[in-house]
C-alpha cells in the first residue's frame, strides 16, 4: 500500500526501510495489474465521496443508490486518466525500491488482475 503512506517527501521510504530491516519485517507487496480498472475505480470512489456516498458499499446494503451505480457508465476525463497513470508510475517506483531494498527472502510480491470476473494471481520475488 505504498501509495497510502510513502510519499518520500520527508524521507518516509528511508525510515520505513530502516524499520523493516531493523525489525525483520516481512513485506507482502500487492501490485494491481489492470491500471484502467484501478483508475476507473478511483474516479468512481472520488465522485461518490464528493457526493457524500459510502465509497466502499458496492453490494447494496443500506445505500439505496448502489444498484444503479453498479450499472451506471462513467465518463472519466482524459486529464484524470493522465493524472492517475502518472501517479501509478510514481508509486510503482517507490514500490520497486522497497521490494529491492529489504533483505532477500523478506519480501513477496503478489501481482493480481481481474479479467472477466476471474482474479489472476502471480507471486514472485
Amino acid at each position: 500500500m505504498a501509495n497510502q503512506r510513502f510519499d518520500d517527501t520527508a524521507g518516509t521510504v528511508e525510515r520505513a526501510l530502516s524499520y523493516f530491516k531493523d525489525n525483520n519485517v516481512k513485506v507482502v507487496a500487492l501490485d494491481r495489474d489492470n491500471l484502467l480498472r484501478k483508475c476507473y475505480s478511483l474516479y468512481d470512489m472520488r465522485l461518490r465521496r464528493e457526493a457524500g456516498q459510502d465509497i466502499f458499499n458496492r453490494e447494496g446494503g443500506d445505500d439505496a443508490g448502489a444498484e444503479a451505480r453498479l450499472k451506471a457508465k462513467l465518463d472519466v476525463p482524459f486529464s484524470y486518466w493522465a493524472w492517475c497513470l502518472d501517479r501509478r508510475a510514481h508509486f510503482k517506483a517507490v514500490f520497486d525500491r522497497i521490494v529491492a531494498a529489504v533483505p532477500k527472502g523478506t519480501a513477496h510480491v503478489v501481482k493480481y488482475s481481474v479479467v472477466v470476473g476471474v482474479t489472476r494471481l502471480i507471486c514472485y520475488r
